[in-house]
């Protein structure tokens, strides 16, 4: 098989799992970066926008949560029933065939 193809296939597979994935790398990058530029300012700009230096965190991880997106675990069980069923549907219309 070469390199395309293979990386046409490996697309194809697992496509709602890669997407969760691909969401929670977001998420944490995103995290990061308003953890980051939070804790740049000073105790009297956070006081100004209503945040305390202990809240950083807390609110960071609110900022980030994206209610769309599908967790992890439910994205991977979705695409393991998805194959499942194709390779039913394949063995069924294989043995009409015959």
């Amino acid at each position: 098989m070469t390199q395309i193809a293979a990386a046409s296939r490996s697309q194809r597979l697992f496509p709602r799992t890669r997407q969760s994935l691909a969401n929670a790398a977001q998420r944490l990058e995103s995290r990061q970066r308003i953890e980051r530029e939070l804790s740049s300012l000073s105790d009297r700009a956070l006081a100004d926008i209503g945040l305390y230096r202990s809240d950083i965190n807390e609110f960071a991880y609110a900022a980030s949560v994206s209610p769309a997106s599908e967790p992890l675990f439910q994205a991977l069980l979705a695409d393991i029933r998805g194959l499942v069923r194709g390779r039913k549907a394949t063995s069924y219309t294989a043995r009409a065939a015959e």
